[in-house]
């Protein structure tokens, strides 16, 4: 039988709330729904991070390939150059936040 106490501390602890009274602990109870919310919005922006930095990476590659070779026309030596930030950027970018977003 629980002390009246023990009881309201209960009733809070399912309420979402962390309790301590008398050297007693009783931490939150999860909740799934907001688990998975939490999961999808952490996921959501992690991707949109990723995307971001991919893009800046792709742009900046085509731009750098430009300024260091000089010429108006694209190159072999250029899309090399752009082929290879693109596929170490997003390489990168799988390994840094594809724990945390579930993609690739």
């Amino acid at each position: 039988m629980f002390k009246p106490s023990e009881k309201l501390n209960l009733m809070l602890a399912e309420m979402g709330n962390v309790i301590v009274a008398s050297g007693i602990q009783i931490t939150r109870i999860k909740d799934d729904a907001e688990d998975k919310w939490q999961a999808l919005w952490r996921a959501g922006v992690s991707e949109f991070v990723a995307c971001l930095i991919f893009i800046f990476i792709g742009c900046g590659s085509v731009i750098a390939s430009k300024s260091t070779l000089g010429d108006d026309k694209v190159l072999p030596p250029g899309l090399i150059l752009i082929a290879c930030a693109h596929g170490f950027a997003i390489m990168c970018l799988i390994y840094a936040i594809g724990e945390i977003s579930g993609g690739e």
